[in-house]
C-alpha cells in the first residue's frame, strides 16, 4: 500500500537531539493488531503531536513529554506509560492538561538508561505509540542519537514482502507543493531536504547580513565553573568568540554585512536582540553560548535550531546551518552532542495554532522571518570542554572560526564582489549561446562567468572590457600571458583600488574629476564610484568616458614630445640626456588636469663617490659630488693592524684622488682605500714546557709561520693558543688578527686517556679489542658487525654512553661502558652507531668514530652522539675507528691509520629527521593476569592488571628504555604459598605463570648511576583494600599473611629532589595511605 508524508519544507528536525513527532491517522496503515484494538475502541485518533523536550538528561532531572491531542479531546486520569529498555521495565508517568489543550507529563524518578515513549491511557482512551506510527526515545544518564527518522510514519502493513512506495510533499518557498519519492520513508525526507537546500544555491548573488549575538552580558554572567585556581564566565567567553567570528566574516564583505548586539560587557534583554536584528534586516540571527550541566561528564557542541511549525523555510534554512555549524566544531575536536530543536514545554502556540519553539529568541526570530540559532560550543561544566577548547584566546578563537565558517559554507559566501565586472542582463543578452541555454537565470549566468566566461575572455557587463584592459597595461601582459582570468582578478584585486582604465567607453578617475559632487561623498574610494555610476549614473546621464589632455615637453626652445594623456595620470618624460648634467622639468607631471607645456631645466650632475675601505672603517658610506667641482674633504678610515695610504681609483695601483681633485667623472665612481700592514712581536709561554725560542715578529694579516714545538715530560703538545684557557687555536698557517704584540700559550693533554672496542663478527664471533683509533671488524670480506663492546679507561671522570641500529629492530635501548649493544645468534646486521662521553669530564675531550659501510666504504667522523651508518637502505656496517681526542683539537684525518675515506658524509638515511641518543627514560611493565594471560605492555605511571573484576595477578615483567645513566632496575614478587622470591631485573619474569598462584607484595628498585638520579614509586590495588599508597625504592607494596591477591598495579620514575606521584595519579586515587599490610 501506499502511504503519504506531508512535510513543511525539509523536515530537517528528523535527525536532531529533539523528538518532535507527528501522527495521521487517515493515512497510516491497520497492520498492527494493538492499534486494530484502538482502532474498535475509538474511531478517530486523538494524538496529533508527541514532543519529548530534551531527549537525554541527567537522573534526577525532570523529563518533559508533552502529547497534542486533536481540537476538542479531553483526558482525564492520563498517564504515559515509558519502558527503560536497558532494564526491561516500564513507569507510569501521571500528566496535567495544559491551556492549550495538550497533555503534559512531567517526571524526576526515572533509574538510568535508554527509554521509549510506549502508550498514553486515560478513562476516555488507550493509545499504543507504535500503532500510530510514532516512535520516540529519551535516555538519563545516556545520550541517545539514533532518533530514528522513520518514526514519523511507520510502516505496518501485514504484508512485508508488498512493493512500497514512500514519498515527501515538500512546501515551497514560492508556496507552490511537490512530491519528492524515496525507498523509504527516510529517503523520501533526505530527497525533499536536498531539493530545498540546493534550490539557494548561489545564495552570495545577494548580499546578507548577520547578526551575532553574544549571549549574557552585564549583570547576567550566564554559566561559570573554576578548575585549578582559574574560574570561567560565560558572558566573556561568548563575547569574544563573537569578536573573533566577526572578524573571520568580514574578510566576505563583498557578500555579507556582520552586525553585532553587543561588542561590550553590556546587559541586553532578550526581546531587544531580536529587535535589533530586525532592525538591521537581518538574514541570519547567530546567537553564541556555551553550555553547563549538573553532571560534570557531559561534553560537547550542540547547536539549536527552529522547528518546522509556522514558518517552515525559517526552519529549514535554521536546520541546515546548524548542521554545518556543527560539523565545523566536531572537526575542531569537539563531540557532537547534535543538532536539537525545542519545543514549548508548556504547550504555546504561533498564531496558526502549531507548537511554538522554546527559546525566545529562535521563537522571535521566526516570527521576524528569519532563522535564529542557538550555538552551545562546550561545557564549562567539564574540565576538559573548558581547559581544551576554552582556554585560551587561540581556542576560542578557532571556535570563532568555525562558527564563522559553518556560515560562509552554508551561504555560500565568497570575499569577491563581482558587480565591477559582471551585470546579469547584459551577460545573458550579449552572448546567445547563453541566453538560450539559460534563459533569464542570473544565478546560472554568474555561475557560468565564474566557471567560464572569465577564462574564456568573455565581458561581464558594458564598463569593464578585458581585452582593451591587457592591451592597455602593458605590466600586466607580461605577468598574465593570456590568462584572462587573471586579469579580471587583477582589476578586482588591484585594479580599482589603483583607479585603471576599465574599457575605452568607462575611466572611473575621469567619472569622478566631472563630478565634485561624487568626490564629496566618496572621497579615493574608487569602487564607490563604479557603484554609484552603475546603480546611478548611468540613469542620471552622466559621463564616465575617459576624459585626456594634451601634454607638450620642449627642451632648448623646441617641441620634443607630444602626449594625449588621461585625466589625474601621469605623462611619460621623453628620455632626454646632456654628459655631465641633470634633467628636471619646470613643473610636475604626474596629474595632468589640463593641457599643459613642460619645459626641461639642465644643472650640472651631482654623482654619488662611495667608499671601499678595503677592510677598514668608514663613519660615512658615501658623499656627493658636482660634475666640474672638486672633491673636498674625503673620509680618513680607520682598519686595525694597518696604515692609511691614500684613496685610489683602483683596489690596487689607479690614481690617488684627494680634496683638490677636479670632477671629471660623468656617472657614480667607487674609490679605494690602499694600506700597509703593520709588524708586531710575539712571546712563547710553554705552560711548564720548554721551548728553544722566546718570540718572533709577525706580520698583521700574514700567517704566524713556522712555530716551535715545546717539551714537557708525561703530557702531550697539543698546540699553541691565544690564551690559556681553550680559545684560539694558532698554528703556522694561521693569519694574524691581533693588532699589538701578544703571546702563545702552549697546551698540553695528560697521556691517560684510552678507549677499546671489540666486535662481534658474522661467522666469526667476538674478535680481539682493539683501541685508540685502530679497526675492529673486516674490511672486504662482506661480513657484517653484529654487535659491539665499548670501554673506556681513564682516570678522568669519563663514562660512555652508545647506541646501535640493528636490522629489523631500529636503535637499541643505551648501553653504557664496557656492555653489549646489537645481537648475537640472531644474524641481525648492525647499520648505524652513535656514542657518547659521559661523566662531569666530558666537556674537555670530543669522542669521534667512523664506520666501514657496505656499498659505500668509509664513511667521514661523527662525534660526540652523532649518527655514523646508514639507515633505511639495509647495508651492514663491516668496520669501525674509534678514538677520543681532546676538546678543540682535530678530528682524525680522512686516511687515519692507512684506511681511506669514501664518502665525506657521516650518515645516510632513506627518509627521516637525524636520529640522536633517546635519553627520555621511561619504565615498562606488563602483568600476567588470571583468565587474560599477558597483557599489552605499560609504562610511566599507566594501570596495568585490572580492577573491580577479582582477578589476580600472577606475574610481572619490569625494565628500564632509553635511560640516561647506567644500572638497571630489580624487583620481586612475593607469591601465594611461596613467599618473597629472588630479586631479578631488566625484564626477566617475577612471580609464575601456568600455576594460578597469586601475587600478594612487590619490591621495585633502581640500581647503579640511574639509582643516583631517579627514585622509584610504584602501588598497587590489593584485593578488599583498593588502591594502597605508593611505595618506592624497595619498599614493599601490597600484603603478607592475609591471602589477598594484587589485582593491578602503577609505576613512576621521578627524578630526585621531584615531588612523589599525588594520591590521585592518572585517574586513579588511593584508598589507603599506608603502601603494605
Amino acid at each position: 500500500m501506499k502511504k503519504f508524508v506531508a512535510l513543511l519544507l525539509t523536515i530537517s528536525m528528523l535527525i536532531t537531539a529533539n523528538t518532535f513527532v507527528f501522527a495521521d491517522s487517515t493515512e497510516t496503515s491497520i497492520g498492527n493488531d494493538n492499534y486494530k484494538q484502538q482502532q474498535e475502541q475509538k474511531e478517530e485518533q486523538v494524538v496529533a503531536f508527541l514532543s519529548v523536550a530534551d531527549p537525554s538528561i541527567t537522573k534526577g532531572d525532570t523529563i518533559k513529554i508533552i502529547v497534542g491531542l486533536k481540537k476538542g479531546t479531553k483526558l482525564t486520569n492520563a498517564k504515559l506509560t515509558v519502558e527503560n529498555t536497558d532494564l526491561n521495565k516500564e513507569f507510569d508517568i501521571a500528566g496535567t492538561a495544559t491551556d492549550a489543550g495538550n497533555m503534559l507529563f512531567e517526571s524526576d524518578k526515572l533509574d538510568s538508561g535508554c527509554y521509549s515513549v510506549r502508550s498514553i491511557k486515560s478513562d476516555e482512551y488507550s493509545v499504543d505509540f507504535a500503532g500510530i506510527g510514532i516512535k520516540a526515545q529519551f535516555g538519563v544518564d545516556t545520550v541517545v542519537t539514533d532518533l530514528n527518522a522513520d518514526a514519523y510514519a511507520v510502516d505496518s502493513s501485514e504484508d512485508a514482502n508488498d512493493e512500497e512506495d514512500s514519498s515527501a510533499v515538500v512546501v515551497n518557498p514560492d508556496g507552490s507543493t511537490s512530491r519528492i519519492s524515496g525507498g523509504t520513508i527516510g529517503e523520501a525526507i533526505e530527497a525533499a531536504s536536498d531539493g530545498v537546500l540546493q534550490s539557494d544555491m548561489y545564495r552570495s548573488g545577494r548580499k546578507i547580513n548577520i547578526v551575532l549575538d553574544p549571549g549574557h552580558g552585564g549583570k547576567d554572567s550566564g554559566a561559570t565553573a573554576s578548575f585549578g585556581g582559574r574560574t570561567f564566565i560565560e558572558k566573556n567567553l561568548n563575547l569574544k568568540i563573537a569578536l573573533y567570528c566577526k572578524e573571520e566574516l568580514e574578510k566576505y564583505k563583498g557578500s555579507c554585512n556582520v552586525y553585532m548586539t553587543r561588542s561590550d560587557d553590556r546587559f541586553i534583554e532578550l526581546e531587544d536582540r531580536v529587535k535589533f536584528a530586525k532592525e538591521h534586516g537581518a538574514t541570519v540571527f547567530v546567537c553564541i553560548h556555551n553550555n553547563s550541566s549538573s553532571s560534570a561528564s557531559v561534553h560537547g557542541a550542540t547547536v539549536y535550531y527552529p522547528n518546522s511549525n509556522y514558518n517552515p523555510q525559517v526552519g529549514a534554512e535554521g536546520g541546515a546551518l546548524a548542521k554545518e555549524v556543527l560539523k565545523q566544531l566536531v572537526s575542531l575536536g569537539l563531540a557532537n552532542d547534535g543538532t536539537r530543536i525545542r519545543n514549548s514545554e508548556s504547550g504555546d502556540t504561533y498564531a496558526d495554532g502549531s507548537l511554538c519553539d522554546y527559546y525566545s529568541v529562535i521563537r522571535n526570530s521566526k516570527k521576524a522571518g528569519f532563522p535564529g540559532i542557538i550555538i552551545e560550543h562546550a561545557y564549562l561544566s567539564n574540565q576538559s570542554d573548558a581547559f581544551n577548547f576554552l582556554g585560551s584566546d587561540a581556542a576560542l578563537k578557532r571556535l570563532g572560526i568555525a562558527d564563522a565558517q559553518g556560515i560562509i559554507n552554508y551561504y555560500h559566501l565568497t570575499q569577491m564582489d563581482y558587480s565591477p565586472v559582471f551585470d546579469a542582463k547584459y551577460y545573458l543578452n550579449k552572448y546567445t549561446d547563453l541566453k538560450n541555454a539559460f534563459g533569464n537565470n542570473e544565478q546560472a549566468a554568474l555561475k557560468h562567468f565564474i566557471d567560464c566566461g572569465m577564462s574564456e575572455g568573455r565581458q561581464g557587463n558594458d564598463i569593464f572590457d578585458v581585452h582593451f584592459y591587457k592591451d592597455n597595461d602593458v605590466d600586466l601582459q607580461k605577468a598574465f600571458g593570456n590568462d584572462w582570468s587573471a586579469y579580471y582578478m587583477h582589476y578586482l584585486e588591484c585594479g580599482i583600488g589603483e583607479g585603471r582604465q576599465a574599457s575605452a567607453k568607462f575611466d572611473v578617475i575621469s567619472y569622478k574629476t566631472r563630478y565634485p559632487d561624487l568626490q564629496k561623498a566618496f572621497g579615493n574610494d574608487y569602487k564607490s564610484y563604479i557603484e554609484h555610476y552603475i546603480n546611478n549614473g548611468r540613469e542620471e546621464h552622466r559621463d564616465a568616458t575617459p576624459l585626456k589632455y594634451n601634454v607638450n615637453f620642449v627642451s632648448d626652445g623646441k617641441v620634443v614630445n607630444t602626449q594625449s594623456v588621461l585625466c589625474q595620470r601621469s605623462a611619460v618624460a621623453p628620455n632626454l640626456s646632456k654628459a655631465g648634467y641633470a634633467l628636471s622639468w619646470d613643473k610636475p607631471f604626474n596629474k595632468i588636469t589640463s593641457d599643459i607645456t613642460i619645459t626641461a631645466k639642465w644643472s650640472p650632475a651631482s654623482y654619488t663617490v662611495t667608499y671601499d675601505a678595503m677592510g677598514g672603517k668608514t663613519n660615512s658610506p658615501s658623499k656627493q659630488i658636482t660634475y666640474q667641482g672638486v672633491y673636498g674633504d674625503l673620509e680618513t678610515p680607520v682598519r686595525v693592524g694597518y696604515t692609511f695610504n691614500g684613496w685610489f681609483t683602483a683596489k690596487t695601483g689607479g690614481n690617488q684622488v684627494n680634496k683638490d681633485t677636479k670632477v671629471e667623472i660623468t656617472s657614480n665612481q667607487t674609490i679605494y682605500a690602499q694600506w700597509t700592514a703593520n709588524q708586531y712581536n710575539i712571546k712563547y709561554d710553554a705552560k711548564g714546557g720548554t721551548v728553544n725560542s722566546d718570540g718572533k715578529a709577525v706580520i698583521f694579516g700574514a700567517a704566524y709561520g713556522d712555530l716551535p714545538s715545546p717539551k714537557r715530560a708525561g703530557y702531550t703538545f697539543m698546540g699553541w693558543w691565544l690564551d690559556s684557557s681553550s680559545e684560539g687555536k694558532v698554528d703556522s698557517n694561521t693569519i694574524v688578527d691581533i693588532a699589538s704584540d701578544h703571546t702563545l700559550y702552549a697546551h698540553w693533554q695528560v697521556n691517560s686517556v684510552s678507549i677499546s672496542y671489540k666486535a662481534h663478527v658474522q661467522n666469526i664471533g667476538w674478535q680481539q679489542a682493539v683501541s685508540n683509533g685502530k679497526m675492529a671488524g673486516t674490511v672486504g670480506r662482506g661480513l657484517q658487525i653484529e654487535a659491539l663492546n665499548i670501554k673506556i679507561s681513564t682516570k678522568e671522570n669519563l663514562g660512555l654512553m652508545y647506541s646501535t641500529h640493528v636490522q629489523d629492530y631500529g636503535w637499541m635501548n643505551n648501553s653504557f661502558n664496557g656492555q653489549i649493544s646489537g645481537t648475537t645468534g640472531q644474524n641481525k646486521r648492525v647499520e648505524a652507531v652513535m656514542l657518547k662521553l659521559t661523566g662531569s669530564d666530558a666537556s674537555k675531550y670530543d669522542i669521534y668514530y667512523r664506520v666501514h659501510s657496505q656499498n659505500i666504504g668509509w664513511l667521514g667522523w661523527a662525534k660526540n652522539g652523532q649518527p655514523a651508518g646508514t639507515a633505511g637502505l639495509s647495508y651492514r656496517v663491516e668496520a669501525i675507528q674509534i678514538e677520543v681526542v681532546p676538546k678543540g683539537d682535530t678530528a682524525p684525518s680522512a686516511s687515519h691509520d692507512g684506511y681511506n675515506q669514501n664518502d665525506a658524509r657521516t650518515f645516510i638515511q632513506k627518509s627521516g629527521s637525524m636520529p640522536s641518543l633517546n635519553t627520555n627514560i621511561s619504565v615498562e611493565y606488563q602483568t600476567h593476569v588470571q583468565d587474560i594471560g599477558w597483557q599489552n605492555v605499560k609504562k610511566n605511571g599507566q594501570l596495568s592488571g585490572t580492577t573491580g573484576k577479582a582477578l589476580r595477578l600472577e606475574g610481572v615483567k619490569i625494565k628500564l628504555n632509553h635511560q640516561p645513566y647506567s644500572g638497571g632496575i630489580k624487583y620481586s614478587t612475593h607469591v601465594q604459598n611461596v613467599g618473597w622470591q629472588n630479586d631479578v631485573s631488566n625484564g626477566q619474569l617475577s612471580g609464575t605463570t601456568g600455576k594460578a598462584l597469586r601475587l600478594e607484595a612487590m619490591k621495585i628498585s633502581l640500581t647503579g648511576e640511574v639509582a643516583k638520579h631517579y627514585d622509584v614509586y610504584y602501588r598497587v590495588h590489593a584485593q578488599d583494600y583498593g588502591w594502597l599508597g605508593w611505595a618506592k625504592n624497595g619498599e614493599a607494596a601490597g600484603t603478607a599473611g592475609k591471602s589477598l591477591r594484587l589485582e593491578g598495579m602503577q609505576i613512576v620514575l621521578v627524578k630526585k629532589g621531584s615531588d612523589a606521584p599525588k594520591n590521585s595519579y592518572n585517574g586513579v586515587v588511593s584508598n589507603k595511605d599506608k603502601a603494605f599490610y
